[in-house]
Order: C-alpha cells, then structure tokens, then sequence
C-alpha cells in the first residue's frame, strides 16, 4: 500500500529507461481529450488548458487536450502562492518546511507527450501513477495503480522517467518524495 492508500502494481518487467517510444508518439486523426483530475480542488480553481497541435480534419479549430488547475507551462517557482497551495493540497502530510517534486519545466511537456500517446493508442479511461523522484531530481520509480491500458501505463512511465524534477525539499535539503499523477482520458 502506499501513503495514497491503493495497491501497488510494479512493472519491473520493463525497461523504462531504455525505451524508445518515439515511434509511438505518431499522431493519429481521431479526436481525443485527456483531462487531468487532481482531486476536489480543480472545482473551485480556475481551469487552464492545453490545445491540440494540429485540428481535426474538417475543422480549423484546435480542440481542447488537457485542463488543470494550475498553469501547465509554469515551474514551481513560478507558480502563485495560491497555486503552490492548491498544489501541496495533493499531498496529505505535506509539513510546512517541506516542497513536492514538480517538473523543471513544468508539467506541458508531461502533458503533450500523454496526449499523443493517448491519440496514437485511443484509449479512455482513468490512470493513476505515482513516480518516486529522488533527492536528485530524477524518477527512480514508478507504481501503476489503474491504468486504461497497460501500453498507456508503459508510455506514461517512460515520459516521467524522462522529465527532470526539482527534488522535494525537505527542511532544507532535497529529498526522495513520491510524485502522483492523475489522468482522465476520453475520447470524443
């Protein structure tokens, strides 16, 4: 169990650092919306959002990709003082002297690859992961808790294994702190 209170589901059987799922990210022409959930708070915040690269056929409209409460262009250190609350929100024994990991660049990178992988394999369905981002800033591991496909689960593990994170910050020092990602994904 971990401090999120699911059942672990490990995926040791892959090597995530050596993947190469470039050939995956092809984008298809189907219509596709990933929304990130982030628990309650996302009903009382200001929703911001990702727009798809390229219209589906018939249209010149993007359509929306993803939404979230908090910038997803935005580091930690951009990031308001009600935002940086909303964030640690997520964590439930976050103490006062301690930060979360976040991405360096924040989380639109995260984002775009999950919608192209999302739009390549057209899959809907909720996933939840939590990546262990060590004191160093890099993730060290990664727990599937649900996933909508095993494939989806495998691409989103490679793309946080990828990402650079401010480590946690805890009284002071970085330290090892687990990063949960929440993802709702549609098809329209």
């Amino acid at each position: 169990m971990s401090a999120y209170g699911r059942k672990r589901t490990s995926l040791d059987f892959f090597d995530w650092k050596t993947a190469d799922l470039q050939t995956s990210l092809i984008q298809r022409g189907c219509l596709a919306l990933l929304v990130v959930l982030l628990t309650t708070p996302v009903l009382a915040q200001e929703s911001r959002e990702v727009l798809l690269d390229d219209p589906p056929t018939g249209t010149h409209i993007r359509r929306r990709a993803a939404t979230w409460n908090i910038p997803f262009e935005k580091t930690y250190e951009e990031l308001t003082e009600s935002e940086r609350a909303t964030f640690r929100s997520y964590y439930e024994q976050l103490a006062d002297d301690e930060e979360p990991p976040y991405p360096n660049d924040g989380m639109e990178d995260i984002m775009r690859d999950l919608i192209k992988v999302q739009q390549h394999f057209v899959v809907s369905g909720d996933m939840f992961l939590i990546a262990l981002v060590g004191a160093e800033g890099s993730v060290e591991n990664i727990s599937v808790f649900q996933t909508p496909d095993e494939r989806m689960a495998k691409a989103a593990a490679f793309v946080l294994f990828k990402t650079e994170f401010k480590p946690a910050d805890c009284a002071g020092r970085p330290c090892s702190m687990e990063f949960p990602l929440i993802v709702e994904f549609r098809i329209e």
